[in-house]
């Protein structure tokens, strides 16, 4: 038996009661930090799966927090951003993934290291404001091809529903990106792809691990 109070297991990034995950059932809000799971159960899922260490997906925040920091003078990076900067010149990226949160939506980006730099949302809206310059200033001094434009990145479109699901849809974005058996959302599946998140958080919770482990 789930006590809905408990916290969920296994994250490093997230934490929060059991309870949250309801937010994946019907067209509810995604919770943010059962979307910031999702994504970390990608990367564990991706690094065992692949072996394949070279992907990195940003928890929500972070490209907001960069944002602010970015219209400082001076600018000065965050231990975070530090930290990822590190991360970065220790271990080469291949693929620099980020969901963002910006005016009550979520969009995600999507970043090769041959210099390919994509948007993608579920509305078709622009990215947030400033968004191809703040990816140079975090990449600024790194052996990285920097993107020259901000592209529109193919992704399912909540324009015949599935409205509540925007977090789903960016983070399918990331997600077949990385694995192309994945299929695209789409808004008359939407609830196929909101369970299958549940499930996989719920089998991952219940095998009582602080580790990653393959979900199937």
């Amino acid at each position: 038996m789930l006590r809905i109070k408990s916290p969920v297991n296994g994250f490093h990034v997230t934490s929060f009661p059991l309870w949250q995950l309801g937010c994946l059932l019907d067209e509810v809000w995604l919770e943010e930090d059962v979307l910031n799971a999702m994504a970390e159960l990608l990367y564990f899922r991706n690094c065992v799966t692949s072996e394949d260490t070279s992907f990195v997906y940003l928890p929500t925040l972070f490209f907001n927090d960069a944002r602010c920091l970015f219209k400082n003078d001076p600018r000065t990076y965050s231990k975070n951003i530090s930290n990822l900067r590190l991360r970065l010149s220790v271990a080469k990226a291949t693929c620099i993934a980020s969901v963002m949160w910006d005016h009550d939506h979520y969009s995600a980006t999507f970043y090769q290291h041959h210099g390919s730099f994509e948007h993608g949302d579920s509305m078709l809206r622009s990215a947030p404001e400033g968004t191809l310059d703040v990816f140079h200033w975090l990449m600024a001094g790194l052996d990285y091809v920097l993107p020259q434009s901000l592209d529109t990145g193919d992704v399912g479109l909540q324009l015949l529903g599935g409205l509540g699901s925007c977090g789903v849809v960016a983070h399918n974005y990331v997600e077949s990106r990385i694995d192309h058996s994945v299929p695209q959302w789409e808004a008359a599946a939407s609830a196929h792809f909101r369970i299958g998140a549940l499930r996989d958080l719920i089998i991952y919770h219940l095998s009582g691990l602080n580790s990653p482990v393959c979900i199937m």
